[in-house]
């Protein structure tokens, strides 16, 4: 066997991500996914305060992504069942996040816009193992806050989706809101290669036996459970009176 990195979504199952884990362990090899959000300043620095308490219980959460397709595309870029969709697409790096912040989803409620083919845009409402409740928006057709926020006893920590550095805290212990932003320029915040290249580096020293993988394989099956349950529970979402369409059109939808 050989050891591999694989793209995000791992697989489309738990079963199939359960058949990866297996090979790998039999193997002995690394099995690493792709979630380089995980390698984020930003990401690593929620994790310590969250680990820490440092604001206390977390009390509720929220995050928000939107890339929005208003342009057409050139390159083979799939947008047809089963994941297509942004569930699939953005929901594994969101999902990944806020797994491994604050743990897994006791409960989960779920609504998507997809009619005849992939969703555009949907909402998760959770609790946490933990009691904690939380609302996940995706979408590719709204404009969004894009970013994550949580809210514990003594203060609020805002994730931005955009910024790898990007975290705000605020809280009655500081005089106004502090910025971990500010050390690096807006150049410098939009690129993620470097964190990439920590991505490959945590891979290579897993594979020598020096580190442990920041994103293993029963990592990376958390989010692939978490949307297997968003499919399965699915509800149609509230479509805006403008965008209805006549029931004569759905009917000659494939």
């Amino acid at each position: 066997g050989i050891p591999v990195l694989v793209e995000k979504p791992m697989a489309m199952s738990t079963a199939e991500c359960q058949q990866m884990i297996d090979v790998a362990a039999a193997k002995q090899v690394a099995l690493a996914v792709g979630q380089v959000r995980r390698f984020y300043d930003s990401s690593q620095l929620v994790k310590r305060l969250l680990e820490t308490r440092f604001l206390g219980d977390v009390e509720r959460f929220e995050a928000q992504e939107a890339v929005l397709f208003d342009n057409f595309n050139a390159s083979p870029f799939t947008l047809q069942p089963p994941a297509g969709g942004v569930l699939f697409d953005t929901g594994p790096h969101v999902l990944d996040a806020l797994h491994w912040w604050l743990g897994d989803f006791a409960q989960v409620a779920y609504w998507d816009d997809a009619i005849a083919g992939v969703e555009a845009n949907c909402r998760l409402e959770v609790t946490t193992t933990n009691g904690v409740p939380g609302v996940i928006e995706l979408s590719r057709t709204r404009r969004l806050a894009n970013e994550s926020r949580i809210w514990c006893e003594q203060g609020v920590i805002t994730i931005s989706a955009a910024n790898a550095y990007g975290v705000t805290i605020e809280s009655a212990h500081f005089a106004g809101p502090i910025s971990a932003a500010h050390v690096v320029d807006a150049a410098q915040a939009r690129q993620i290669t470097p964190f990439f290249a920590r991505q490959l580096q945590n891979f290579a020293a897993a594979i020598q036996g020096q580190a442990p993988l920041l994103a293993p394989g029963a990592e990376g099956m958390r989010a692939i459970a978490t949307m297997q349950r968003c499919k399965a529970a699915k509800q149609p979402m509230a479509t805006p009176k403008w965008a209805e369409i006549p029931e004569q059109v759905i009917a000659c939808l494939p």
